[in-house]
């Protein structure tokens, strides 16, 4: 969704701008802690954007892929790979901000070839997927088993 408005130059796009944006709520804030004695404990508010939350995913992916748990993650390729991506896709936030057009373009050119590479490596679809053309529901999911239940 975002490389027909990068490479038309319009860096303002929403669907650029809601990338990087920390508009998913991972914990709201004001609710009263369970078993917590004093009167001011409460969750504060904890966001995240599809970006950071992408960064974290990805990575804990690529450090599942490994043949052996002695395998140091830090040295499995794809774990190398995603952590270059996500090194040029914050150069990419950076030339967003300051509004580098061409810079933006040629980023991005190679932010999708790493990603290309990636997929593969870790057994998902294809880039061009049907899988990645629509909206995924963002909000936490509750697991429960009796009375038990985990979020």
């Amino acid at each position: 969704q975002m490389e027909k408005p990068i490479s038309t130059g319009n860096l303002q796009d929403e669907n650029v701008v809601e990338f990087f944006s920390k508009n998913i709520v991972k914990q709201e804030g004001g609710k009263k802690l369970k078993g917590c004695l004093l009167s001011d404990c409460a969750t504060k508010e904890k966001r995240t954007s599809r970006w950071l939350d992408f960064k974290i995913s990805a990575d804990l992916l690529a450090s599942g892929f490994r043949y052996s748990a002695d395998d140091v993650a830090d040295r499995l390729p794809q774990v190398k790979l995603i952590r270059a991506y996500s090194k040029k896709v914050a150069k990419l936030e950076e030339a967003i901000a300051a509004g580098d057009k061409e810079q933006c373009k040629q980023i991005f050119a190679t932010c999708k070839r790493d990603l290309e590479r990636y997929v593969m490596m870790v057994e998902l679809a294809p880039l061009e997927s049907e899988d990645y053309t629509h909206a995924w529901d963002t909000k936490p999911q509750v697991w429960c088993q009796g009375s038990f239940c985990v979020q």
